[in-house]
């Protein structure tokens, strides 16, 4: 994205509205509530991304589990401002290690592997080998 999209104005009208957005979004449960901050994740403002995230890691379970799943696919700039609502967990006072070895245990396939992820890379955890798919045996 640039300033040479066409859409470009849009794009950055858009993010304001959802910079104004947050602070209602934060307080309002629901799955919709949910779905609006998810949205932001492809923001072109990074603080945008960034606090919507921090929102999401905090919120629930389901939250922080979506967020990881889109972490770990993205391989964007957005991906560096995604994380840091995860870790921003344990500058909140969370036990973000544990929290990660609850999602490698018990998240969804994607969020096991995002977990373990992001405990290679801030507290110096082994890769663990990855499970591939299940082939059938020929005889």
């Amino acid at each position: 994205m640039s300033i040479t999209d066409p859409d470009w104005d849009t794009k950055v009208a858009l993010s304001y509205q959802r910079d104004e957005d947050l602070p209602r979004l934060a307080n309002t449960p629901g799955d919709q509530a949910r779905d609006e901050l998810l949205a932001m994740l492809d923001d072109v403002d990074l603080g945008v991304i960034e606090r919507a995230s921090i929102i999401l890691a905090k919120r629930d379970t389901e939250s922080l589990d979506r967020l990881m799943e889109i972490w770990h696919q993205e391989e964007t700039l957005q991906e560096g401002a995604q994380i840091y609502g995860i870790i921003q967990l344990e500058f909140d006072g969370h036990d973000l290690e544990e929290i990660l070895l609850d999602r490698r245990e018990h998240g969804r396939p994607t969020v096991q592997a995002a977990a373990q992820d992001i405990l290679e890379l801030y507290f110096n955890y082994e890769p663990q080998p990855r499970t591939p798919n299940p082939t059938p045996e020929h005889p």
